[in-house]
């Protein structure tokens, strides 16, 4: 059957791309994210009809039924529920220590919240490249990063992919350095059996809409340290004293990030269909892979070895050098014309156009120019010229929409490679980049 595919691919190599004037290979649309479902509005009536609807006493009943429900679920023996991802990054990496002056280590291919959460705790981000084969955070990069100021590490299991945990405990014991996962895209995900985010010293999730387990926005700190986990708990509550409490804990800036009822009761309840929809994503992402691979010029990215449970946030598909020659930007804008809901991924923060006034005491770590570098550049190629993601939501669709992305990808290579390759190449020459069109911007 998957050569069947692929070869209805192939029989619309002649055919015009959508992009310039011909008939789209899908008009109907794929499942939105993110979806209701079953006992969501009991969890909110339950929540609205308690009567105490913010996060105030921290934790509240909601709260910290989720907070400990989560935390079990990724082998953590502590959550702390907040308000956003954001925050979570921010008071993940204070609680575990991290001090104004101090740098920490984290990858350049993120979204900008993790490293300007280091700015915001008064530290230096010092950004390293990413893998050329993994793709992931450089961790041969860990030794040239390090300083007399650097505090810790924050690795981020990007797309869902799972950086190896091992060699960063290795490192961070060695110099005596704290461990954060930025698990922010990878919730359910498992490495050798053992769940994302119980490896490091702490832990940073985001409910945000886009993500695999939503409530629209809200965060959570996970940790097997309680007086990690103490400290996120005063950070969360503008520095309000537990009963639990057996020293005083204060921090110089006081904040109120208490996640609401409302939002923590919506993610008891999307939390139970977390696996079930994660067996659908690996059952729908395998398919995709094992078409990818039959399309020349075309890849993908797979799990990470010894990831056991691949937790599919997008699904990355590779561009060959005849595709990214002529423009990723093209494909992209072509393969959304043929019905496909395709993304094109973040712009690495240190050149990510938001962060252009956070930049000045950031140091960027490359194989090339080592600790200083100037540029990263296996980043700065992959993320503008070979990756293209498709949204997890369309992992939950059917075997039939499946076959749909993979005959469009065809469609398109072939195009671009072929019939319309002229009108390809001129676009190139004259369209704006897709991303700085895109909400991923």
């Amino acid at each position: 059957m998957l050569r069947d595919i692929i070869h209805k691919g192939k029989e619309k190599e002649m055919d015009n791309l959508a992009l310039f004037g011909g008939k789209p290979v899908r008009t109907t649309p794929f499942l939105d994210w993110p979806k209701a479902g079953k006992g969501d509005l009991e969890a909110l009536k339950r929540a609205l009809e308690a009567g105490s609807w913010g996060g105030h006493p921290e934790p509240n009943t909601e709260a910290a039924a989720f907070a400990e429900k989560f935390a079990a679920r990724h082998d953590m023996k502590y959550g702390i529920c907040m308000n956003t991802g954001t925050e979570a990054n921010r008071i993940s990496m204070r609680s575990a220590g991290l001090k104004p002056g101090q740098e920490v280590i984290i990858p350049s291919y993120n979204w900008i919240s993790p490293i300007t959460s280091v700015t915001t705790c008064g530290g230096d981000p010092v950004v390293v490249d990413i893998d050329p084969d993994t793709h992931l955070m450089d961790l041969t990069l860990l030794e040239a990063a390090l300083s007399d100021k650097t505090a810790g590490v924050v690795s981020m299991h990007y797309t869902g992919r799972i950086v190896p945990p091992e060699p960063i405990l290795e490192f961070c014991k060695k110099h005596n350095l704290f461990y954060v996962e930025d698990c922010a895209q990878a919730h359910g995900g498992r490495w050798k059996g053992k769940a994302v985010g119980s490896f490091g010293d702490a832990a940073a999730f985001s409910f945000q809409a886009s993500k695999i387990l939503t409530a629209g926005e809200g965060g959570f700190v996970g940790t097997n340290n309680l007086e990690i986990a103490n400290r996120a708990h005063a950070m969360v509550d503008n520095n309000r004293q537990k009963p639990w409490f057996t020293e005083e804990i204060r921090f110089p800036e006081v904040t109120n990030s208490r996640m609401s009822e409302f939002l923590a009761a919506l993610l008891s309840s999307q939390l139970t269909r977390l696996d079930e929809e994660q067996v659908i994503r690996q059952k729908n992402a395998r398919l995709l892979h094992d078409f990818m691979s039959e399309i020349p010029d075309v890849g993908s990215l797979e799990p990470v070895q010894d990831e056991t449970t691949p937790a599919y946030w997008k699904f990355v598909i590779t561009l060959g050098e005849p595709l990214a020659g002529i423009s990723k930007d093209v494909f992209l804008r072509a393969l959304m014309a043929e019905g496909i809901p395709a993304e094109p991924g973040h712009v690495p923060v240190h050149i990510h156009p938001r962060t252009t006034l956070s930049r000045d005491n950031w140091i960027l770590v490359s194989r090339q120019e080592g600790r200083g570098a100037k540029s990263l550049p296996v980043v700065e190629h992959l993320a503008t010229r070979v990756h293209v993601w498709l949204p997890h939501g369309i992992l939950l669709g059917s075997e039939k929409d499946m076959e749909d992305i993979a005959t469009a990808v065809r469609k398109v290579r072939d195009g671009m490679l072929g019939v319309n390759n002229k009108e390809s190449t001129e676009l190139a020459k004259t369209t704006r980049q897709v991303w700085y069109e895109s909400a991923e911007v």
